[in-house]
């Protein structure tokens, strides 16, 4: 305690609050930066004490939101969410209105568990998808699916970060904790009800525009962005004598087979009939997340083409973009001869309006090779190699960099783990056999351990700043 308020306690208080929602509403700055600045002139004032600060932090909601965001992040990592929305494809087609309301559904039953960001960011490109195969307009569909997944995070005490902080304050008040499912018969009307008017009047008030470009993973049609690759099938492959269109980690996400290339020659007009035998380069069509699985060994059996000699290094996987000045358009990727000249190796192309696989070889590039496969303005390419190589390549070539590759493969095996871990934490908690924190923890320490997610992964999908805001706010 700096000041000692007296008297003047409660109104210094009430100016305090009174001043901080005002800078909230006028967005003075970040909303975690005004709770915290708040928080401090409360301690200077003396309204709050040291204790009063070592409480807020000891306080169970953060560490129970913290660890909530990490086991959501395992269920994306492991693929679970993704697995669970790839049934709507059929369903959209045969009963388009039942597929729009079971995704929203399942939306808004998926938030009741996990929190809210990562279900959106998952599912965005799937109703950008989905909006696009019924014919419908994606802005009409994008804040439905916001205020859907708000909706159903208020059934549940682990639903949002609010319901979280309301129970912690709540204990510390000495009242009785709040069951799991407690305010659910209330979150359900108030879901069903706010369902009900998005449904008759998103429609009408939202506007008709079409998908942005590029962010997040999706393309400028709305779906998720294409690559071309190539896998390479050595000696001792247990794909050999197995036909490329029944290999199932070839076809996950969406992916297909477009060539398989043995010596010169194509085999792409009898690809159903056709057997691989070592040596074969199988070209596919399939998504970045897919690629990084290819490098990572999940199609077992087949390497990326060009890394069965570079698996030992250290190296990074950077997207560039090809520009009007890259030295680079009109060439092709065989002619320009990477591997050799800076030790990189080119893993997939993108081209706008799909992948390479998708147009002919003078502009449309549909029966090409990656390596024949002429480079064209606007062109993405994935290149392997290390740092400072990529770094070599893309300033000689004056290829314009993007970033590293954020998308990491899914580790599906692991699925069954995240999924089996989150169930167990909401159904012991639900039961009251312990509390939500610790078993979140713990849950926390098994996904982890079994690696379906990584520590970096888990770290980065604590929103610190959320923590911040609520810490400080408390």
């Amino acid at each position: 305690m700096i000041a000692d308020p007296g008297g003047a306690a409660p109104w210094l208080a009430l100016a305090l609050l009174a001043a901080t929602f005002v800078c909230f509403v006028a967005e003075v700055r970040a909303a975690e930066v005004v709770a915290f600045c708040a928080a401090a002139v409360a301690l200077a004032l003396g309204l709050v004490d040291a204790q009063d600060v070592l409480a807020a932090i000891a306080n169970p909601a953060p560490a129970t939101i913290g660890a909530m965001f990490v086991l959501s992040a395992a269920l994306v990592r492991t693929g679970a969410l993704e697995a669970a929305t790839q049934a709507l494809g059929a369903l959209a087609d045969r009963r388009p209105v039942l597929a729009v309301g079971v995704f929203f559904g399942a939306a808004a039953a998926a938030s009741a568990f996990m929190n809210n960001t990562p279900v959106v960011i998952v599912l965005i490109p799937v109703v950008i998808g989905l909006a696009r195969r019924i014919g419908a307009a994606p802005s009409r569909m994008l804040i439905p699916l916001s205020y859907m997944v708000i909706l159903g995070g208020a059934c549940t005490m682990i639903g949002t970060s609010t319901n979280l902080l309301v129970d912690g304050v709540a204990r510390e008040m000495g009242l009785a904790p709040f069951g799991l499912f407690e305010i659910a018969p209330l979150g359900l009307i108030v879901a069903a009800t706010g369902g009900g008017f998005l449904a008759l009047a998103a429609p009408r008030l939202l506007p008709t525009r079409g998908a942005g470009g590029g962010a997040m993973g999706v393309s400028d049609m709305g779906a998720p962005r294409v690559w071309l690759a190539e896998l390479f099938i050595p000696a001792g492959s247990p794909l050999i004598g197995r036909r490329p269109t029944d290999i199932e980690a070839l076809r996950r996400g969406g992916g297909r087979v477009v060539d398989v290339i043995r010596g010169d020659a194509s085999l792409r007009r009898d690809l159903a009939a056709a057997a691989l035998a070592a040596g074969d380069v199988v070209v596919v069509s399939t998504r970045d997340v897919e690629v990084m699985g290819f490098r990572e060994g999940a199609a077992k059996g087949a390497v990326v083409q060009g890394l069965e000699a570079a698996q030992a290094r250290r190296s990074v996987v950077v997207e560039a973009l090809v520009g009007p000045d890259s030295r680079v358009v009109g060439r092709s990727l065989r002619a320009l001869r990477w591997r050799r000249r800076f030790g990189v190796y080119p893993l997939a192309l993108h081209r706008a309006g799909g992948s390479a696989a998708d147009r002919p070889k003078d502009g449309r590039l549909k029966d090409a090779r990656l390596e024949d496969a002429r480079l064209a303005v606007g062109d993405t390419l994935l290149i392997d190699g290390a740092p400072e190589d990529a770094a070599r390549l893309i300033e000689e070539t004056r290829l314009i960099p993007l970033s590293p590759v954020a998308a990491r493969a899914f580790r599906r095996d692991r699925a069954p783990v995240a999924l089996a871990v989150m169930a167990a934490v909401v159904g012991l908690a639900a039961l009251g056999l312990a509390p939500i924190l610790p078993l979140a923890l713990i849950g926390v320490a098994i996904v982890l351990a079994l690696r379906c997610v990584d520590p970096d992964e888990g770290v980065g999908a604590m929103d610190g700043r959320l923590l911040l805001l609520v810490v400080s706010m408390l």
